[in-house]
């Protein structure tokens, strides 16, 4: 089954994705914040979790990894990981946020590599994999990166969720 993309599914399916990578960059941030890396460490951290997993599920599918296709997701990766970085240095931020980037990356991200997988043609059930897999990977990148098990393997509902 393909999905055929109309040009208002494209633009949707762009806008998605984008405000995936920016949150999803901001759950990276926040996670290297509590773990007091330098600006250089949080920004490596909240690009593998902003672009990670869904630079993963391009390469499977055999398709130009979508950041380095378009650089607007690059720029804003990292646009947002050093204003959150500044941010978090003039307040205080709760602890909830990071789930709540996180969660917001998690949807995101599974509604956006869902319908890619799609529109490549990847029969539903491997599509559904896919966005799960997009959704889940770059979290899993940045527990790693700050050395936690990754969240996904502890919870029974993160990936159960996307």
């Amino acid at each position: 089954m393909t999905l055929n993309p109309t040009p208002n599914l494209l633009e949707n399916l762009y806008w998605i994705t984008l405000i995936a990578v920016v949150v999803s960059s901001a759950s990276g941030v926040l996670k290297a914040g509590f773990k007091k890396y330098d600006l250089f460490g949080v920004i490596i951290i909240a690009i593998a979790t902003g672009l990670g997993g869904g630079s993963l599920r391009d390469m499977l599918l055999d398709r130009p990894v979508f950041w380095i296709n378009d650089q607007v997701f690059f720029i804003a990766s990292l646009g947002s990981a050093v204003a959150i970085f500044i941010a978090a240095r003039l307040v205080v931020v709760p602890p909830r946020f990071f789930l709540i980037a996180d969660a917001a990356g998690l949807a995101t991200f599974g509604i956006a590599g869902t319908l890619v997988s799609l529109m490549v043609g990847a029969p539903p059930l491997l599509a559904s994999f896919m966005g799960v897999m997009t959704g889940t990977m770059g979290g899993i990148f940045r527990d790693v990166l700050c050395n936690e098990p990754p969240v996904v393997f502890h919870s029974s509902l993160y990936a159960t969720v996307s």
